[in-house]
């Protein structure tokens, strides 16, 4: 799942403003380090990665405000909300529903 994040990453920096950072060096309280996919838009900014069951999305509005959490159930599903959001929407996941990506 690690290795979704990262190729989400490739898949997508060079259409949007994407870091691919480490959770030590975010200051995440872990002692696991993981890949973890960040991007700023008009919405604010988020980070992406893959937590114990599912892909976990977080965003701020740019004066800090919470805006959203998402527990993706698939790399599909992150993807979407990655690029939507880049886009300037939050996307609307249906759990379990097919999406047209």
């Amino acid at each position: 799942m690690d290795a979704d994040i990262k190729k989400l990453y490739h898949q997508l920096h060079s259409e949007y403003s994407l870091e691919l950072k480490s959770s030590l060096d975010l200051g995440f309280k872990t002692d696991i380090d993981y890949p973890v996919l960040c991007g700023t838009s008009v919405l604010g900014s988020f980070e992406l990665f893959y937590g114990d069951f599912s892909f976990e999305f977080y965003s701020m509005q740019e004066n800090g405000k919470f805006l959203a959490h998402f527990h993706l159930l698939s790399a599909a599903e992150a993807e979407k909300t990655v690029v939507d959001f880049m886009n300037g929407k939050l996307t609307n996941i249906q759990f379990g529903q097919p999406n047209d990506i």
